[in-house]
């Protein structure tokens, strides 16, 4: 699954990231250019050599899997509710522009996938899902004074 794709990927196979160079520098405690190292400083050059998962300590969120069932319900819903208004028609047509936002919340309540982790998702007949939700953004506020990672602050539970 998304474990083994991402400790595979490295410097040279996912550069299209653009926040990945950052991501090794700090997962790996190195810094890419020897322009940024500082004299006395115990940050060493990255090598490139170094492995996602074996030569640090990545873990991924425990939650990712619920945003990539729901981004995966959103995509069905939003295909389900174009065949039936869009009847064959490549695009957004005239039915769906503007959404209407009433019926969109319907075919998401209709949704029943398998998610990746081979647990059911559906959405209970009331629209709320079984699992609290708490959306999170990053504010700014560092963990490690020196590190560039934020950490999280909740913006909305539900």
């Amino acid at each position: 699954g998304f474990d083994r794709y991402f400790a595979s990927r490295t410097l040279d196979n996912n550069r299209r990231n653009i926040w990945f160079a950052e991501f090794w520098e700090n997962n790996f405690h190195c810094k890419l250019s020897r322009h940024a190292l500082r004299k006395g400083s115990s940050i060493k050059k990255c090598t490139n050599h170094e492995r996602i998962g074996k030569d640090s300590s990545y873990e991924q969120e425990g939650k990712v899997q619920f945003v990539i069932d729901a981004v995966y319900a959103m995509a069905h819903a939003l295909h389900n509710m174009h065949a039936l208004l869009c009847q064959g028609k490549v695009g957004l047509c005239p039915k769906m522009n503007p959404i209407n936002g009433t019926m969109l919340l319907k075919f998401i309540r209709d949704v029943n996938i398998t998610g990746e982790r081979l647990k059911v998702f559906s959405n209970l007949p009331t629209g709320i899902a079984p699992l609290k939700i708490k959306f999170n953004h990053s504010p700014g506020v560092k963990m490690v004074p020196e590190c560039k990672a934020y950490k999280y602050a909740a913006i909305l539970k539900k």
